[in-house]
């Protein structure tokens, strides 16, 4: 999934011009520079909704208690439970009713991010 979303990125580089010709050095750096810059976080948050089943708002709450993968792996080996259970409590942000991730997807945003065994 990261590598979706850096190719994603990536798809807004200048391409070669008219003759197959690759952008210069310089070019291509201009164009670095002025692309938005990918966070972490950023990364994070499209790896979160390529999984299926999770929306902006299940994205945002998962970000808002774990900002990176790797804050929610720590958290996966704090507790006795694992990270399903911390993920299927986390309210969803923008909610007027109290609705949580729940067990299900909070299983499937685990599985797919953490136990994958290859291209899906």
């Amino acid at each position: 999934h990261m590598t979706q979303a850096i190719g994603r990125h990536l798809g807004s580089a200048p391409a070669p011009a008219a003759g197959g010709e690759l952008p210069t050095f310089r070019s291509f750096m201009r164009s670095a520079v002025e692309a938005k810059r990918l966070t972490v976080k950023d990364v994070f948050f499209q790896q979160l909704v390529d999984v299926p089943g999770v929306g902006a708002t299940v994205a945002e709450s998962v970000l808002a208690r774990f900002p990176t993968p790797l804050a929610l792996w720590q958290a996966s080996q704090q507790g006795a439970g694992g990270a399903v259970p911390a993920l299927a409590a986390l309210p969803l942000r923008g909610q007027l009713r109290r609705n949580k991730i729940g067990r299900t997807l909070a299983a499937r945003i685990w599985e797919t991010l953490f136990e994958s065994r290859g291209p899906t």
